[in-house]
């Protein structure tokens, strides 16, 4: 006569909570498991589950910090500022405003076939702030006396970006046209003028007195909005940060099972096996998580690899 014992299947693992002994061959459902004949299977072994790694090949909890630091990281912020233009002209008459530089910006644009920018506020703002204080404290460069530079003048007018550019200028222009004019004259700003990335703008311009003389200073600032890639599920990420926690709490539950199970003595009986039983649940538990969460990374990393694509341009 054969002999065969049935098994659970609870998140993956197979819990061989029944057995006979000498028996050849598992039934589950409808499949059958054959088992070698010189295994010997004892009547009263109750086989422990194992709960799975959090990452293959990698520990818990320093794998998904690991995966969440590279996600947070994929987010690369970039400033292209060119070298300051300054020309040396009187002109009785120069005016210069900010809407006229933004028009004749657009037009060179149109004319290489190229969108026209966005004005945008945060950025107008941000251009404004830049040339007063190149008035106030006496300088003419990208970086103030303190160091900010133009990423930090656009994230203290909440202005989120993937990509930030500037163009300074400084002289007694005769109107916007030929500032603009000298800018595509220049290769960094002309670089700045035509960067196909940029979508937004921002200007502002200021007369005062630079050096002992009156002049003109103007400031462009262009941008690529964070808004302009799909960010990744911020909801998914928190799902996987709050999985995190709760897998290392369920896993010390687990440490803690297997060393009062490792300690019973006699090895058999009611109480043993029901302790088994209540272990290997809770594992299934853990593991249904544990593929749960990989699953989320996998997700969460797919959107990380667009958005760095579609900021990478």
């Amino acid at each position: 006569m054969t002999n065969t014992f049935r098994i659970i299947v609870i998140g993956g693992i197979v819990l061989i909570l029944a057995v006979l002994f000498g028996a050849t061959h598992v039934d589950v459902g409808s499949d059958r498991f054959i088992v070698p004949p010189d295994v010997v299977v004892s009547p009263s072994e109750v086989y422990l589950a194992e709960p799975n790694p959090i990452f293959d090949g990698e520990g818990g909890d320093a794998a998904i910090d690991g995966l969440v630091d590279r996600v947070r990281d994929g987010v690369k912020n970039a400033e292209v500022p060119a070298e300051p233009l300054r020309i040396e002209k009187e002109s009785p008459s120069s005016y210069v405003s900010w809407p006229g530089i933004v028009a004749f910006t657009n037009s060179a644009r149109r004319e290489h076939g190229l969108a026209p920018l966005r004005t945008n506020e945060k950025l107008k703002a941000a251009a404004e702030v830049k040339v007063y204080d190149m008035f106030a404290s006496g300088y003419f460069a990208h970086s103030s006396p303190s160091g900010a530079k133009v990423g930090d003048l656009v994230e203290q007018k909440s202005y989120g970006y993937i990509v930030v550019g500037e163009n300074l200028a400084m002289g007694n222009f005769e109107n916007d046209e030929e500032l603009v004019d000298g800018w595509m004259a220049s290769p960094g700003h002309r670089a700045n003028i035509l960067n196909p990335r940029f979508q937004e703008i921002g200007a502002a311009v200021r007369e005062g007195m630079y050096e002992g003389r009156r002049t003109w200073m103007a400031v462009q600032i262009f941008g690529l909005p964070l808004s302009a890639c799909a960010s990744p599920d911020g909801e998914i990420l928190g799902t996987i940060e709050s999985n995190k926690v709760e897998l290392a709490n369920m896993r010390k539950k687990l440490d803690v099972e297997r060393s009062e199970i490792d300690g019973m003595t006699p090895k058999n009986g009611s109480a043993y096996t029901e302790k088994i039983e209540s272990y290997n649940i809770h594992v299934g538990e853990y593991n249904i998580l544990v593929d749960e969460t990989k699953e989320l990374i996998d997700r969460y990393n797919v959107q990380v690899n667009e958005f760095n694509e579609c900021a990478e341009g």
